[in-house]
């Protein structure tokens, strides 16, 4: 039996206009979502005033 993953995908979503940014963490650790938001944010660092967490459940 193979190994479970521990990949978890990770969207950014603007609500007013519905744009989505998404990106692929390693794992669920705090470390790795902290270190992808400021990726994914600062691609596009004008879209973003403030952010809110949801994990999905």
């Amino acid at each position: 039996m193979e190994k479970a993953s521990k990949h978890c995908i990770f969207a950014l979503v603007e609500h007013k206009t519905g744009y989505t940014l998404i990106g692929q963490l390693n794992d669920g650790t705090t470390k790795s979502t902290n270190k992808r938001t400021i990726n994914l944010m600062n691609k596009m660092p004008e879209q973003f005033k403030t952010i809110t967490s949801d994990n999905g459940s």
